[in-house]
């Protein structure tokens, strides 16, 4: 059985430990920066108030990070261990993330409230979570998936697919509902749609 495995830089032969390393501080520095642009998103677009009595228990199940890590982790093994690195070793890579791509979104229809934008921002999501499995591995696809679960959802209390809630507070928004996705959520925001598309960008001309 042939699996695609994540790329490696030719020189001279690491060794395990070195590879884990340089890994560790791509994956670390990534995640600031989507740290600090989901942030940013919500202070433009949200203001804080307290969490009202009877949050909804399926956001406080989701939300908990350690059943959060769970399920991402569940995730990416299928959308991006088998459908990306299996299914690409038997095929192509490019038919590997654009059925690992389709199935995601197919998947995530039945939450409900999906738009154009919606759409969008689950197929730059995906296509993002494809090259983090490709460049870094599976940890590397868990961690972008889970680093942008937790800071949405967690961390910042943003809507969930249309469930209101939040953990320590809730974040309200006050704007057009395309600018900050309103009660579904950042997944149906067009500052999303701009921040993955220039990470896209930036990514691949940096590759090419």
């Amino acid at each position: 059985m042939q699996v695609v495995q994540p790329c490696t830089r030719p020189g001279r032969r690491q060794r395990a430990p070195e590879v884990a390393h340089a890994a560790g501080k791509r994956v670390h520095h990534r995640g600031a920066v989507l740290a600090v642009a989901a942030g940013l998103l919500a202070l433009r677009a949200v203001v804080v108030s307290p969490v009202p009595d009877g949050v909804d228990s399926n956001y406080l199940l989701f939300t908990n990070p350690l059943f959060m890590l769970a399920v991402v982790a569940l995730e990416e093994l299928f959308f991006r261990a088998f459908l990306v690195g299996w299914v690409s070793g038997r095929t192509t890579v490019t038919v590997g993330v654009l059925l690992s791509i389709a199935v995601d979104y197919l998947l995530h229809v039945p939450n409900g409230g999906q738009t154009v934008l919606t759409f969008f921002n689950a197929v730059l999501y995906s296509l993002t979570a494809c090259l983090f499995y490709l460049r870094f591995g599976f940890g590397g696809s868990v961690g972008f998936h889970y680093g942008w679960n937790l800071v949405q959802w967690t961390l910042l209390g943003f809507p969930m697919y249309g469930r209101v809630g939040g953990r320590w507070f809730i974040l309200q928004p006050v704007g057009a509902a395309w600018l900050t996705g309103a009660g579904y959520g950042p997944e149906n925001s067009l500052l999303t749609t701009v921040v993955f598309a220039l990470g896209l960008g930036l990514w691949l001309a940096r590759r090419t």
